[in-house]
């Protein structure tokens, strides 16, 4: 406990301490406002004494700005003024107050260790505890008044008494009364001096801080007074100080009219002389400015009939221009499309001799085969069935194998439409005896027909495409149209060809009646 206390007091002591220090900055900081204010007053009499030997120069209109200069500064430091009284007025509160509150916890931690010593017994402190407990409800419903608190331990006395009366009624020894009297009353004496004790704590606070108040409030009103005495002072002097810049200003002003009349009549003259010139060089302006503007019209006139001639020329020029550009670029189509139908026709033509050199060939193969066939069925009639059987799978595979080497020659695997697509196989061809020769060579017969089919279409579609790309130079949009749909139906009647029967006599004959119904088509 005694540690405790000791901290307690070095706390009041340093918060003392940090009053005092706050106090003496406050006066710093006042000592520092005062000086500032005297400076600033030396300053406004400097410009005073400046204005004054400027308005004996200027007009009365420069007098009237100053004039009203001045009073806004003057206004301007007594709003200053009246900020920094309110400051140190709030200042002295605030310390005042932080003061009560630590005189106020000093009181309460002395009432606490006076009542320490008493708290040694269990009995004492049950007591004390019952009479803290009603004394606190009795302030609470008679706000700390001595009779109330007097009333209180009457009607307590009295209750104990009509107690004791009433055992003392009862059959009871001598003895056991008069001790319990005895202890009631110093239980009474107890409550009544923890009362007074408490009462005139209170009392010593409320003069404490009825003794404060009245400190503040005296020093506010000396304050208050002093301010006034200031107040008064300074509209004083400035009332004596109007008063003489007044008179100044008077006589100031009687002289300024006078020189400015002289001034104004020497002005006027002036501007009468320079009017007069004025009026000279204009109209030597205004002369000049006309030939200028007759002299710009003539070359703008000129300049117009020019830049017609030119842009008259420039068209005739660009038109015969235009002309021959489109003339070179016909005779260069004209030249384009003749070579160009020169070739197509010579391919055309060897084209035709190719396919009518290899319809005379297949033509002649095929007789020589039927010949063929003949001589060995009269040759082998029983052997017949057997060797048929064996030529047809060979034929088959040779001709798979051609097939698939004809189709990569051709570049089958980049087409558009109306292309024949041909994957990409491996085929094995058996070994086939010598003595098959003349039945080897149907199968030939029969891939050199679906080569020639091929060639046919490519041919075909080749044309259609050279003819779109011709009426797209021409935007002749009918034909292109009617151009792909042949080209669709070219496309739609190679998916639906019918394939070679190995059983069928007459091959050849049967392809070429379809090739002359897709020529008809086209």
């Amino acid at each position: 406990m005694d540690q405790n206390d000791q901290n307690d007091l070095k706390k009041r002591l340093e918060q003392k301490r940090k009053i005092l220090q706050e106090q003496k900055r406050a006066k710093e900081e006042e000592q520092k406002k005062k000086k500032e204010e005297e400076e600033q007053q030396q300053m406004k009499k400097q410009e005073q004494q400046s204005s004054e030997n400027i308005v004996k120069k200027q007009p009365d209109n420069q007098s009237i700005i100053e004039d009203n200069l001045k009073q806004q500064l003057n206004d301007s430091q007594k709003q200053k003024e009246q900020q920094i009284k309110n400051e140190a007025l709030k200042k002295q509160s605030e310390q005042s107050n932080q003061i009560m509150t630590l005189q106020k916890k000093e009181n309460q931690q002395t009432s606490q260790n006076n009542q320490k010593p008493q708290k040694q017994d269990e009995s004492n402190q049950k007591v004390i505890q019952i009479t803290n407990k009603q004394i606190n409800n009795q302030q609470k419903t008679f706000a700390s008044d001595q009779k109330g608190k007097n009333k209180f331990v009457e009607d307590n006395n009295r209750n104990q008494k009509e107690d004791l009366q009433k055992k003392n009624d009862e059959p009871k020894p001598d003895q056991i009364r008069q001790d319990k009297e005895q202890q009631v009353q110093e239980e009474n004496r107890k409550q009544l001096l923890l009362i007074n004790k408490k009462s005139d704590n209170e009392k010593q606070i409320r003069d404490q801080k009825h003794i404060k108040e009245q400190d503040e409030k005296e020093k506010q009103n000396k304050q208050r007074l002093e301010s006034e005495k200031i107040e008064k002072d300074r509209i004083d002097r400035e009332k004596k100080e109007k008063e003489r810049q007044e008179k100044e200003k008077e006589k100031q002003e009687r002289q300024l009219r006078e020189r400015q009349e002289k001034e104004k009549q020497l002005e006027r003259e002036k501007q009468e002389k320079e009017r007069q010139l004025r009026e000279k060089q204009e109209k030597d302006k205004q002369e000049k400015l006309e030939k200028l503007r007759q002299e710009k019209e003539k070359q703008e006139k000129l300049r117009q009939e020019k830049e017609k001639q030119d842009k008259l020329e420039r068209e005739k020029r660009e038109k015969q221009e235009r002309q021959e550009r489109q003339e070179r670029l016909e005779r260069q189509e004209r030249e384009r499309q003749e070579k160009y139908d020169r070739e197509r026709k010579e391919k055309e033509r060897q084209e035709k001799e190719r396919q009518e050199r290899e319809r005379q060939e297949l033509k002649e193969k095929e007789k020589y085969l039927l010949n063929s066939k003949r001589q060995q069925e009269r040759t082998h009639p029983s052997q017949g069935d057997t060797d048929l059987i064996q030529t047809k799978k060979q034929n088959q595979e040779r001709i798979e194998q051609e097939f698939d080497h004809s189709s990569q020659q051709a570049n089958c695997h980049i087409y558009e439409e109306g292309e024949i697509v041909c994957p990409q196989r491996t085929t094995t061809v058996s070994n086939i005896p010598l003595s098959k020769n003349v039945e080897q060579q149907q199968p030939i017969i029969e891939n050199r027909i679906r080569k020639t089919g091929q060639r046919h279409c490519k041919i075909i579609l080749q044309d259609i495409r050279e003819k779109i790309s011709k009426y797209n130079q021409k935007d002749n949009k009918k034909k292109q149209k009617r151009l792909k749909k042949y080209k669709k139906a070219v496309f739609k009647f190679l998916q639906k060809l019918p394939e070679i029967n190995d059983q069928q006599e007459t091959n050849t004959q049967r392809f070429l009646e379809v090739f002359n119904y897709f020529d008809n088509i086209i």
